[in-house]
């Protein structure tokens, strides 16, 4: 299947305890609809390690213009309004952003291979204004070829379009937390790694890691 140029990144903060609420209501109200509108979700993730009572979820478009229809036409759905309700006082935070896609070598394999993992390290990197493209081609040339050596293929590559800009994003999938251990310290041992370090540390002005856990909603 091909994949989207854009990708809705959006993350809520629940009330304490409302998690298991909003993943019912994501299952039972918003994936249905979503569906006759909009499209399957690329994923559903609650944050283990990061800010807690989390829910991460990801939507692909071809475009802006197509958004905005697709999101016109759920809106009208006489579904809709019951999430509005239903929802009501669970959320206590919204967070959106558009995300374009990085494209990847063999990206149609890759997304077989990992989509599904069940624990995802995503990392987000604030790179200088003016260094942008050098970093994104760097973390190709070099940290791409690493990465694959010793953890995995990426989920995904993004940069930042609407939001909070000049981020690049990445998602990485594991099959647990003792797989991401072990995948992680084989790379901090590679030679090649600690250059990639070195390369990219003048760029970059912030970073920050959670660790993910994918919930099916489907």
């Amino acid at each position: 299947m091909k994949r989207k140029a854009i990708v809705d990144l959006r993350i809520y903060t629940m009330r304490q305890g409302g998690v298991p609420e909003f993943l019912r209501l994501a299952k039972e109200i918003v994936v249905p609809v979503q569906l006759r509108h909009i499209g399957p979700p690329v994923a559903y993730y609650v944050t283990e390690i990061g800010p807690q009572q989390e829910v991460m979820h990801l939507w692909e478009y071809d475009d802006l213009g197509d958004m905005e229809a697709r999101r016109k036409a759920r809106n009208g759905d006489p579904d809709w309004p019951q999430y509005a309700v239903a929802s009501d006082g669970l959320i206590t935070k919204q967070e959106t952003s558009i995300l374009r896609r990085l494209s990847l070598p063999d990206e149609d394999g890759l997304v077989d291979s990992t989509a599904s993992k069940p624990v995802v390290e995503f990392i987000v990197t604030t790179v200088q204004r003016s260094r942008i493209i050098e970093f994104q081609r760097v973390l190709r040339q070099k940290a791409l070829k690493i990465q694959q050596r010793h953890v995995c293929p990426p989920i995904s590559l993004y940069r930042s379009e609407v939001g909070h800009l000049n981020q690049i994003v990445q998602l990485w999938g594991f099959d647990n937390y003792a797989d991401l251990e072990a995948r992680r310290l084989a790379r901090s041992r590679d030679s090649e790694w600690n250059e990639y370090l070195e390369a990219v540390e003048p760029m970059i002005v912030d970073e920050h890691i959670r660790i993910l856990r994918r919930v099916p909603v489907l």
